[in-house]
Formats: C-alpha cells, structure tokens, sequence
C-alpha cells in the first residue's frame, strides 16, 4: 500500500561550523542554507553560508547515510514523517 507522508528535513539536518550539511537533531538548516535540490539517488544540495569563506557555496549531503523508511513512513534522528490524505504535498 502506498503511503503518502512528508518529512520536515529541518528536524533532520543542520549546518556545522564549517558550514556543512550534517545530520542534527532539529537543526534548522535552512536559517543557513537556500536554494536547495533533491538528485535522483537522494544527495542534497544546498547553498549554504560558509562562515571560513565569508559567503555562500553549494554543499551537499546523501540522505540516504541518515533517513530511512519504517513501514512506509518516512523518519530521521530528529523526527518523523507526517501523513496527509487528500491534495497533492505541497511545499510552503
């Protein structure tokens, strides 16, 4: 049966020191990083603020290394995924 459900990547990802994505517990990546894309095989790319650099550069992270399917949701280190029923996922 499919499952239709959606996973705040904000509970899942934030950006360390460097200004890297990394896997946190509600880390809030995306105070730090804008314009982002998902490939095929799962990697994130993102334009993260880089504090060694003065400015902004792409970075990227697999997701596949911390968010896993159970039953069919979705979840991560910091939360998971919610349901919903009706309507296409919508992404505000």
């Amino acid at each position: 049966m499919l499952m239709h459900n959606k996973l705040d990547l904000n509970k899942c990802l934030g950006v360390d020191k460097n200004g890297d994505l990394i896997f946190m517990k509600n880390g809030y990546f995306e105070e730090d990083c804008k314009r982002c894309s998902v490939t095929f095989d799962g990697i994130l790319h993102c334009e993260c603020f880089r504090p060694d650099e003065g400015q902004s550069s792409i970075v990227g992270l697999n997701l596949n290394e911390g968010i896993s399917n159970e039953h069919g949701m979705l979840k991560c280190n910091g939360g998971k995924a919610e349901t919903w029923k009706e309507g296409p996922l919508r992404w505000d």
